[in-house]
């Protein structure tokens, strides 16, 4: 093969430098963009703290009560209080969120399938069709969080009309 004078020749070892530089320079200029760096603050930042933070606490409980806030940990106090008292098949029945916080206290009240992953127990709340088969239910006593089992249909249809006041809040 002829070469012409003027061509210049670079080895595949120079080729590849090049490449890895003009890689480099490509994904600086991407994270100088505004919403690319909004991204990577918000969003891998983020997550590489909350991993640098949780990888030296292992323990699962710790972790999903740092993670899902009071929502979780009085989720989990309710399961527990209904856990010594009802067999295995409790249906319990959730004021919305409104309620609790007309009684002073911040629980954030997860929907029924968020509760039940937290807990492993089947709730309703008041607004759902099915709210007359609750066999338990979730009430603020003296200001604090209490349960109770269902001992007749008449008031929990009391119970459950006066749960309808509230906005259920997704």
């Amino acid at each position: 093969m002829n070469r012409s004078r003027n061509s210049v020749h670079i080895s595949k070892g120079a080729r590849g430098l090049l490449l890895l530089f003009v890689a480099f320079i490509s994904i600086g200029i991407f994270f100088l963009l505004p919403a690319n760096k909004t991204w990577y603050r918000t969003r891998v930042q983020s997550y590489w703290k909350d991993f640098l933070v949780q990888r030296k606490n292992m323990d699962l409980e710790k972790r999903k009560s740092e993670r899902f806030g009071t929502s979780y940990t009085l989720s989990k106090q309710v399961a527990n209080l209904i856990k010594m008292h009802a067999a295995d098949d409790a249906v319990v029945l959730l004021p919305p969120y409104d309620y609790f916080r007309e009684h002073a206290i911040d629980y954030e009240v997860p929907v029924p399938a968020i509760f039940y992953y937290f807990t492993g127990i089947k709730t309703l709340w008041a607004n759902n069709s099915n709210a007359t088969s609750a066999n338990w239910y979730v009430t603020v006593k003296n200001g604090k969080i209490a349960v109770d089992s269902v001992t007749n249909k008449d008031s929990l249809q009391i119970l459950i009309t006066a749960f309808k006041k509230y906005k259920v809040r997704l």
